[in-house]
C-alpha cells in the first residue's frame, strides 16, 4: 500500500461515520493514507475519475516516515514508510486545498502564505458487522491533522510537514474487549501515531 492516506487514518470525509465490515477493517493504519486515508487523488463511486482542483501549488510527490505511535501493536499496524501524490492549491484569501475533487479537503495558510494547517475528523462503528448483539456500544473518533511549511508561499517547490493521528473512544462507548488477544485492534485508547512528510513538487506533465 504506497499511497499515504490510505492510512486508516482517513483524511476524506470530516465529520462522517464510515461502516467498514468488520472491526478487523475498521481503522487499519495500512490503508490509512492509503484506503483509510486517501490525501490522494479522488475517484468516482463509478470508478471514474472526478474533477481535480486546480492546483495552484502544484502536485507533489509524498514520503511519510514513522517517527512514533502510542497505539502498540495490533490491526492498527503503522507502516515504517508511506508515499503517496497530492495537490495543494490556494483558492482564495488564506485557504488551502489539499486533495483532488471528492477528496480534496480545506485548510488554512498563516504567516504570509508558507505555513499550512488542514484538520479532519472521522467517526467509525467499531463494532460494524459484528454478530454479538451483547457488545457494548464502541465508536471511535480519528482526528487528523496536518501542520506544514512550504519552501516559498508564491512558487513553492517543496514542503515539510507533520502528520498527527489521534484515537479514541467517544463518549458512552467501551471498547476494551478490542485491546485483547491476537485480532486486537490495538493495545491502548486514546492513542496517536506521528509522521514526518517530506513533498517534492512533481515536473509538468508527470503521472498523477
Amino acid at each position: 500500500m504506497d499511497r499515504l492516506l490510505r492510512f486508516c487514518p482517513r483524511l476524506r470525509q470530516p465529520r462522517r461515520s464510515r461502516r467498514l465490515a468488520g472491526y478487523g477493517a475498521v481503522l487499519v493504519a495500512a490503508s490509512f493514507i492509503g484506503a483509510c486515508f486517501d490525501f490522494g487523488q479522488g475517484t468516482g463511486t463509478d470508478g471514474g475519475a472526478t474533477a481535480e482542483t486546480s492546483a495552484s501549488l502544484g502536485r507533489y510527490d509524498v514520503t511519510a516516515t514513522l517517527v512514533s505511535q502510542s497505539c502498540g501493536t495490533g490491526k492498527l499496524g503503522f507502516p515504517d514508510t508511506l508515499t503517496f501524490a497530492v495537490a495543494l492549491d490556494a483558492p482564495e484569501g488564506d485557504a488551502l486545498t489539499w486533495g483532488d475533487g471528492a477528496d480534496e479537503l480545506t485548510g488554512k495558510r498563516t504567516d504570509g502564505g508558507a505555513s499550512f494547517t488542514v484538520t479532519a475528523e472521522t467517526v467509525v462503528d467499531a463494532r460494524a458487522g459484528s454478530t454479538n448483539e451483547n457488545a457494548p456500544p464502541c465508536k471511535i473518533e480519528r482526528t487528523d491533522v496536518v501542520k506544514g511549511e512550504l519552501d516559498d508561499p508564491e512558487a513553492p517547490t517543496s514542503f515539510e510537514a507533520d502528520l498527527t493521528v489521534d484515537y479514541a473512544a467517544v463518549e458512552a462507548s467501551d471498547c476494551r474487549d478490542l485491546l485483547f488477544g491476537p485480532d486486537r485492534l490495538a493495545q491502548a485508547l486514546p492513542c496517536k501515531a506521528r509522521y514526518s512528510l517530506a513533498g517534492a513538487k512533481q515536473e509538468a506533465g508527470a503521472e498523477p
